[in-house]
Formats: C-alpha cells, structure tokens, sequence
C-alpha cells in the first residue's frame, strides 16, 4: 500500500527542516577586499608583459603593449602621446604602428569590477628611431580623417646631406583614398633654408592613384641644404572606413646641384584612418 503525506503534513515537515538551518550573515563590519573604504584596499595596477622599458630607443615605428592586471576581471583604459583615452575594455594588449620619430609616451588606466580606478595612470616613455639618414617620410605618419575636414600630412627629408631637388613620387589605392590638394611649400620650404628660393611642382591622378612633387632650389647663398624639414603638405579624403595607406614609390630621388644622385636610405610611408 502506498503512503502519502497530506498537504499539512508536508508543510510542517518543511518548516521543521527550515528551523533547524543555520542561517549565516555576513557580519556588518566586514569590507570588501576591493572597496576603496577597506583599510587594506590596493588600487587596481597592472604589470607589463610586453613594452619597451623606461626611456629605451627603438630601431621601428611599430610596438606592442602586453599588460595583466593585479585581479581578475579588470578593465583598462589606454593612450598614447596625450591622445584621446580608448574605452574601458577587457583587453590586455595594444599593437601602434607608424609611430613618428622622436619620443613617445604610453598611458594606461586599470580599474576594478566594481569601477574602482586606478588612483594614477602607469606610463613608459619611449623613444623610436627607426629611420635612417637621407630618408623620405611623412610627419605625421598616422592621421585621421573626421569625414568633415581634409586630413593633411607633410612630405619631410630627414638627415639629408647637400640636397638640391627632391623629386617625391607617392603611391595610394584610389578606391580608397583621393588627394584633395598639394601644398608645395615656397618661402616656408626646407630647401629655402638659406634664403634661397625654389621652384615647386605638384601633379594629383586620383584615378592612377599617384601624386607626383618636384621642388628645387633655384637661387639663395647656397644651392643645396643639408638637415631634416618639411617639403610639401597633402591633404587628404577618405572614400572609405579601411585605413588607406601612402607609399612612396622607389622612382623618389634626391639630387645635389650639380645633379648627382643622393641615395634615397629608407622610406617612412604613411596611412588615414577613420576616426
């Protein structure tokens, strides 16, 4: 014969198994490891992984950021070169590429889950190097474009010796990327440097994808120049969200006055992207 409980029944059975729990509660003076209030509370920090160390001198324009936090579940905050912050994230690492020449700073905010922030942000400073003497580049290297104004970049020589003409032959894929103007500089040229003047030229084919810059120097206490410093400005839109990148093509030359070659080292090509 089967037994069954009436419904009192099974109701009192409950509450006899309910009154002989324990019942726990935290006691009121305990704090929360990660609450600023608890007198052993640490600010969130992070270790670096991967970056170069404090003040060091690299030989490239790309560096990667590796970090972890000192809890789990953290979010970070990141910039460099007093850039806007990015977003709070979950992600650890940062690759920049087409970093300028000259010194560089990378910050870096951490806070807890429970929006607890780092009181300070870590930083490293850097320095990149990566361009040799009698270079062609672009400064900046990285731009943005906003879509509502034209981004703009400078064509610069770098540590160039008795230079007299540049001849700067830029590459860009034209589906995404157009060249609104060229500035060439006149009195305001590197290659004026001495009081002399030049003589500028400036091609676009936005279907070809190329711009094409001739600047010499015409006349002046001296005829060839020598140090780094800008040639030329490009202003810049783009036709899409991909980043579009400018190349200069190996048809670049420099020449002194009397038209001898001066060979082209390296190249510091140049992008846009969306912001």
């Amino acid at each position: 014969m089967t037994s069954h409980h009436s419904p009192i029944l099974n109701i009192l059975l409950c509450l006899l198994v309910l009154a002989s729990c324990e019942v726990l509660e935290t006691p009121a003076d305990v704090v929360h490891p990660l609450d600023p209030s608890n007198p052993d509370y640490e600010p969130p920090f992070v270790v670096f992984k991967l970056a170069p160390g404090e003040g060091e001198t690299i030989d490239t324009s790309i560096v990667t950021f590796k970090w972890s936090g000192n809890e789990t579940n953290m979010n970070y905050s990141y910039r460099i070169d007093d850039q806007e912050w990015s977003d709070w994230q979950l992600d650890s690492a940062k690759r920049f590429e087409l970093l300028d020449d000259g010194e560089h700073t990378f910050e870096i905010k951490s806070r807890y889950f429970n929006n607890a922030e780092s009181e300070e942000p870590q930083s490293i400073s850097f320095i990149v190097d990566d361009l040799q003497p009698s270079s062609l580049t672009f400064f900046p290297r990285l731009v943005s474009y906003t879509g509502t104004v034209d981004a703009s970049l400078e064509v610069f020589v770098h540590e160039v010796s008795k230079l007299a003409m540049v001849k700067a032959v830029i590459r860009f894929d034209p589906n995404l990327l157009e060249v609104s103007d060229v500035q060439v500089y006149e009195s305001e040229s590197f290659l004026a440097k001495y009081g002399g003047t030049v003589i500028p030229f400036a091609s676009i084919d936005n279907s070809l994808g190329e711009v094409k810059i001739d600047v010499a120097v015409a006349t002046g206490d001296s005829l060839s120049v020598s140090g780094t410093g800008a040639l030329a400005r490009l202003y810049l839109r783009m036709k899409t969200n991909i980043p579009a990148y400018l190349r200069f093509h190996m048809t670049s030359e420099y020449r002194t006055a009397d038209n001898t070659t001066i060979t082209i080292t390296d190249f510091g090509h140049g992008a846009v992207h969306a912001e």
